[in-house]
């Protein structure tokens, strides 16, 4: 349970998934909230604290009371420093660890970026909770640790041998063997899978997943318009992905209320999907960004041999996701609603409602062109 005599120190306030956990364990739950955080140049990690809430207040649509703002304070750390750059004596009191901190570049080249803030972070963070005293430690970690695995996805260990489609899943698989083997009294691992804007007002503040394919469509269109014009308005993209395969998106609100009602019902340890298990086909989430975007609809084919200079374009824009569209999954929700009740990661995504997610993206990197720098 998360009580008033609770403190809960969270890393990667500043993040989308971090800061969606902060504004729900300071509403849904009266805990102490610590958030180690960087400064950055002029700004202190309070000055960065500050702007975070805001910006992810702002996404939930809702303001902070001063109540709840009295709760949380800043400590300056760094993840990839030994005890995530604190003194541990700083933080006695702390009854709880929350690690969502984490990089989510994915490009091979960064492997070492990736390997510092993703293992040797989570290192740094459960040997920090350590020697803090702290019996309960949990880990923000993906569904996607699955890999090129297919099928029912169980909330289980990831099995031998590992399967990552690319170095972010492996290094992700490696930080929750970290975190598995530490010996916490109470260790949970949570497993968001695709994580799109707030369900309420759309709103995001970090742009992978369902944006990245938004902008893989938008470069695309724009090297065929430099050459052929609006061809992308009368001629449909062919896409090699089947159209039926489910794509798991899952909006941030839901995740993060998910993640604090299953530790402030006193789950215990274990490892839980957040994921939704009633997710969109991939043909519903292509139909809404490409009639947003004014293009025709895709069509889905199995092979390249039909593939223009063009098809092929929009393949190479969308590597990185390949995997995620062509690998069926099927995450098992099984714990998560042994805490939630069964439906309670149900969200059901139509192409319409899918299109108001692609809709909010739109405009807002037209505010932000017309915002002055």
């Amino acid at each position: 349970m998360l009580t008033s005599s609770d403190t809960v120190l969270l890393t990667g306030v500043t993040g989308f998934v971090g800061g969606a956990l902060a504004v729900e364990l300071l509403c849904g739950t009266d805990a102490e909230l610590v958030c180690l955080i960087r400064s950055r140049g002029a700004a202190t990690s309070a000055d960065r604290l500050r702007a975070a809430l805001r910006a992810s207040a702002a996404m939930y649509g809702i303001e902070l009371t001063g109540e709840q703002l009295s709760r949380c304070r800043a400590v300056t750390g760094d993840i990839t420093a030994p005890t995530g750059g604190v003194e541990p004596g700083e933080l006695r009191g702390i009854t709880e660890v929350w690690h969502a901190a984490a990089s989510l570049a994915f490009e091979d080249v960064r492997a070492d970026e990736i390997t510092l803030h993703n293992e040797q972070g989570t290192a740094n963070i459960v040997d920090l909770a350590h020697k803090a005293d702290c019996g309960v430690f949990t880990y923000v970690s993906t569904a996607y640790v699955a890999g090129r695995r297919r099928g029912r996805v169980a909330e289980t260990a990831v099995p031998e041998p590992p399967m990552p489609n690319n170095h972010y899943e492996r290094t992700k698989i490696a930080a929750e063997r970290i975190v598995a083997g530490a010996g916490f009294d109470t260790t949970r691992v949570f497993r968001p899978s695709i994580v799109i804007g707030h369900s309420r007002t759309r709103v995001a503040t970090t742009f992978s997943g369902l944006y990245g394919f938004i902008q893989g469509l938008q470069r695309t269109r724009a090297t065929v318009r430099r050459s052929l014009g609006d061809l992308l308005n009368f001629r449909p993209l062919r896409l090699l992905a089947d159209g039926q395969t489910p794509v798991n998106f899952i909006p941030v609100d839901l995740v993060a209320s998910a993640a604090v009602r299953i530790a402030a019902r006193g789950a215990g340890s274990g490892i839980y999907h957040l994921a939704n298990s009633t997710p969109p086909r991939l043909a519903d989430c292509w139909d809404s960004a490409t009639t947003a975007l004014g293009m025709m609809r895709p069509i889905f084919v199995d092979d390249v041999g039909d593939f223009t200079l063009v098809d092929q374009k929009l393949d190479d824009q969308l590597d990185f996701y390949r995997p995620y569209l062509n690998d069926e999954k099927h995450f098992d929700v099984t714990n998560s609603e042994a805490v939630l009740g069964a439906g309670a990661l149900s969200c059901p995504l139509s192409a319409d409602e899918m299109s108001r997610y692609v809709e909010w993206f739109i405009e807002y990197q037209k505010s932000a062109m017309e915002t002055p720098s």
